[in-house]
């Protein structure tokens, strides 16, 4: 029976249809996934580990991340930082060493039992006459790239432990099976975010994953950690360099919008063509090695570039609307350092950039030359490490920002509370509305909501953002927002469709799908199987029958069938047995219920919802292998 289950499950991700609330003394800012890799290592992987050591006694062990800082765990569960010296740690006597250059540690001076590390970890029982390969196959090593340290137990030969390119690994048993170490220990080193989520995509990064930088994904409905991809910006951006090499421009970063190039080089030249690369101009800002640029995809005639300016001082943030005629500075107060990240919000002019001490945002004019303004940081604590990278999502609305050696971390975008703007409480578009749509205002109060003049009632209402329902007897092109809030009134003309349909989802995209019958959430680890009946909570499918008020909650038996047919197509193919109806004691939400074939492709999938001519944007999906 359609509802039966949604009730439990709802809970599930109800709260992702929030952008911003926070309880009073909480940080904004959340992270987003973690800081693990998984790579088809046996843990997941962690970043780069130098040093690893016992203490004296042997209850509890120490490691050294890239960059020095010492981490330390007394139950091989949880992590904390240090302040001690790095042990001298002698290398054991061995009659030969398995591989050249290859470390090797022994329980004491005396003992047989040796181990080695290079490209694998070896075992000797006989004091290196002969050697025992622990890790290598298939001609690599099942712990992921090389193996930088080596530690034995003080009163155990079998225990051992190992730095790697892939974090720390444990093994009890003599080398015979491993265990990673890596949850909690802020290793994951970024240099940049390259994407949000979006539709059937998940947050990427720039990130160094094995000893390489690599583009990796936190995917939709995946939990354990980040994926290498390909086909990414840094592939697209590597193909742009390799073009641009053909040409004799060797370009350190590089952007694009529609037919027009930016390119910075070694030096801190920003190059520009107008033409695809025909023909250059070159201007020499005193900015230094630039870090990164932003080019407005629609016209890239309008960019950003940051960079490390002279000893941290100086011009640092530049901006061309000219296509880069002239590029004049935006640094004005910021406070020293390399600036290494920069994200834009088109429509509003605001401007974020990352330095190690923290997040900056201004708001910037992107149409014509003017003084620069007053940066402002962006509040909210965040970890220790330093700020590599800022990011938008395509609203604007959303500020994701990598910690370096820490992972991402979201928040709602400051500038919004200046410039609040109406989403879809689903999946945080900014699509057309239909009738009965539940919205989101961000960035804003709302004490009444007009829709056309008729009301839209308020669901929530707070400083950061509210949450209305539009009526479901709209009808027209267009409907017009009137929000009544405190100290002023605002307006929103919205198009306006029979349908507009948005399947919930979490800020990371994950979506709200069910197996019907147990009432679990589908994701990577509970996938769709052949035969299934799910459940998916959606909003703008617009109009019911019987007609049934905005504002108050569905009923518990038969709540009102979506006027218009309704379709779920999973990669393009539609499902049978469809019924779509408000979903039983909530508001503005539409509950669709259909059958899965018995015959799939395993593996990720796009789900989508159509109703009448409109269909919502692709969600993540997994099929059962």
């Amino acid at each position: 029976m359609l509802g039966k289950t949604v009730q439990g499950g709802l809970l599930f991700l109800l709260g992702g249809i929030c952008l911003a609330q926070t309880g009073a003394g909480q940080s904004p800012w959340r992270q987003a996934g973690n800081s693990l890799q998984l790579l088809g290592l046996p843990s997941p992987a962690g970043g780069r580990v130098d040093r690893v050591w016992f203490d004296a006694e042997g209850a509890g062990l120490r490691v050294q991340l890239a960059g020095g800082a010492i981490w330390g765990s007394e139950n091989l569960e949880t992590w904390s930082r240090r302040v001690e010296a790095v042990p001298l740690i002698e290398a054991a006597k061995a009659a030969s060493v398995p591989e050249p250059a290859a470390r090797t540690r022994a329980r004491s001076a005396g003992s047989a039992v040796v181990y080695a590390g290079g490209r694998d970890v070896w075992r000797s029982v006989n004091e290196g006459a002969n050697w025992e390969n622990l890790t290598g196959f298939g001609g690599a090593s099942i712990l992921g790239g090389r193996i930088r340290d080596l530690a034995v137990h003080p009163s155990d030969d079998d225990r051992i432990a190992v730095a790697t390119d892939t974090g720390v690994w444990i093994s009890l048993d003599g080398g015979s099976t491993w265990a990673g170490l890596n949850e909690g220990l802020p290793g994951f080193r970024l240099r940049r975010i390259t994407g949000a989520a979006e539709g059937a995509t998940g947050i990427r990064v720039q990130a160094e994953s094995a000893g390489e930088w690599k583009e990796l994904e936190w995917m939709p409905g995946q939990r354990a950690g980040w994926i290498p991809v390909t086909g990414g910006r840094l592939d697209h951006e590597a193909g742009l360099r390799r073009a641009l090499a053909e040409s004799g421009i060797e370009a350190t970063a590089v952007a694009s919008g529609g037919e027009i190039l930016v390119a910075a080089t070694a030096g801190g030249r920003l190059l520009s063509s107008l033409d695809g690369g025909v023909s250059w101009r070159d201007f020499q800002p005193a900015a230094g090695e630039i870090a990164q640029i932003w080019a407005d995809p629609g016209d890239g005639r309008v960019a950003v570039a940051v960079g490390e300016g002279q000893a941290g001082l100086g011009q640092r943030v530049l901006r061309t609307v000219n296509g880069g005629i002239y590029w004049d500075d935006l640094t004005a107060n910021l406070p020293p350092g390399p600036v290494t990240g920069v994200a834009v919000d088109r429509r509003t002019g605001a401007v974020y950039v990352a330095l190690a001490r923290g997040v900056f945002w201004t708001f910037a004019d992107l149409r014509a030359p003017a003084p620069a303004s007053a940066w402002r940081p962006v509040a909210g604590d965040l970890p220790a490490g330093e700020a590599a990278s800022v990011a938008l999502d395509r609203t604007g609305t959303l500020l994701l920002a990598a910690i370096d050696g820490y992972g991402v971390f979201t928040r709602m975008s400051p500038h919004t509370l200046d410039r609040p703007r109406v989403l879809h409480s689903a999946d945080f578009s900014d699509g057309e509305a239909a009738p009965g749509a539940l919205l989101t205002l961000s960035g804003s109060s709302a004490e009444r909501v007009t829709a056309n003049a008729a009301e839209a009632p308020v669901l929530s209402s707070s400083a950061e953002e509210s949450q209305f329902q539009l009526p479901y007897d709209l009808s027209g092109d267009t409907v017009r927002l009137a929000v009544a809030r405190e100290g002023a009134a605002m307006a929103f003309p919205l198009r306006l469709k029979a349908a507009s349909p948005a399947i919930l989802a979490d800020r990371e995209g994950t979506p709200f799908v069910l197996d019907a019958g147990s009432g679990v959430a589908i994701d990577a680890m509970n996938p769709l199987r052949g035969g299934m009946t799910i459940q998916i909570l959606a909003t703008g499918l617009g109009r019911v029958t019987p007609e049934w008020p905005a504002g108050l909650p569905a009923p518990a038996s038969n709540p009102p069938r979506v006027a218009a047919e309704v379709k779920v197509l999973i990669d393009g193919v539609a499902l049978e047995d469809v019924e779509a109806r408000l979903a039983p004691g909530y508001v503005g939400f539409y509950l669709i219920e259909a059958r899965l074939p018995v015959m799939m492709d395993a593996g990720p999938a796009e789900l989508r919802v159509e109703a009448g001519s409109s269909a919502s944007g692709p969600v993540r999906v997994y099929v059962e292998q």
